[in-house]
């Protein structure tokens, strides 16, 4: 029976970057719709929509954690959730952002849940090693023991107001003979293995000109005066967390084209748009294909594995 051990922590982000240098390894993304039943007993009884994949959970609450006790696929959902309703009564509908992690045979995961704040949870087998294990992890992972959760997300307060938050990422298309430059992320914590552009958050009173320039520079070791860039696309996508994407795209610069972030990159090189790798972030299909299109502007979509 596999049992859950939940803690709060500050950020979803600064948790992934310690896990990466914690030797987990990172798995996928998923962006999924919980809608929890106000069952009687203190359990959980919820039903998980994860694309077009719907998943009927029930855990039981121990002190330690939560047992999961039933795990089923769902081929009638909405009948399932009329029945559940009526039984029972819907108590919340959280939407939650989750990364994927495993280590040593446990399942890591991270969670941004929408009004409730960030959380880790250990997924163990094993429950007479579930202790020892999670609390090795704890402590390299400087994770307090006061933050465990001990009741279901649904019966935490909400952090106040939802207000709409949104991180801004730039990305520089560099394009020569009709080919782009792609770098393989590694060592980041996040699609570690696939390829991607140049890119970043843009920092606090920097100019989005200025901040394409910088990633540029900081993970191409190329040069880019301003009147070189050429904004191309921008794209905004909230499953969960905002994000607004600005693309450019640039055929002139000074200095050849490199994976000049060692620790966090592995090959590099020059590709067809019809021939990017395999292992590819989507977001490179996407703002391309748009681009190409004559498209300025999409919405939705996060980046997932094409």
């Amino acid at each position: 029976m596999k049992h859950e051990i939940k803690y709060r922590i500050e950020s979803i982000h600064k948790m992934d970057h310690a896990l990466s240098a914690f030797g987990a390894i990172f798995e996928l993304e998923k962006q999924v719709i919980d809608i929890y039943f106000a069952v009687p007993d203190g359990g959980v009884v919820k039903i998980i929509e994860e694309g077009r994949s719907q998943t009927l959970i029930e855990l039981k609450k121990r002190n330690s954690g939560f047992d999961l006790v039933q795990n089923t696929p769902l081929q009638d959902v909405e009948a399932k959730i009329a029945e559940l309703s009526e039984k029972y009564g819907v108590k919340a509908v959280l939407h939650r952002t989750t990364h994927c992690w495993s280590y040593q045979g446990m399942e890591i995961s991270t969670h941004h849940i929408s009004g409730r704040g960030d959380f880790l949870i250990f997924t163990l087998e094993n429950d007479e090693d579930a202790e020892a294990m999670v609390s090795q992890c704890r402590d390299q992972l400087n994770i307090k023991e006061e933050e465990k959760i001990t009741v279901p997300f649904s019966d935490l307060p909400e952090t106040g107001e939802v207000r709409l938050q949104t991180h801004v990422a730039v990305f520089v298309f560099l394009v020569r003979e009709n080919k782009i430059f792609l770098i393989e992320r590694a060592n980041t914590g996040y699609m570690d293995g696939f390829f991607g552009l140049p890119s970043g958050h843009a920092q606090e009173a920097e100019s989005l000109y200025s901040a394409a320039i910088r990633e540029a520079e900081e993970e191409a070791g190329v040069h880019i005066k301003k009147e070189n860039l050429k904004h191309i696309h921008t794209r905004y996508r909230n499953r969960g967390r905002a994000y607004m994407d600005i693309y450019f795209m640039c055929e002139e610069w000074e200095g050849e084209p490199f994976a000049s972030e060692k620790e966090k990159s592995g090959i590099c090189g020059w590709f067809a748009d019809t021939e990017f790798p395999e292992k590819t972030v989507a977001y490179v299909f996407q703002a391309w294909s748009e681009y190409k299109k004559g498209n300025p502007f999409s919405e939705e979509g996060s980046a997932l594995i094409k």
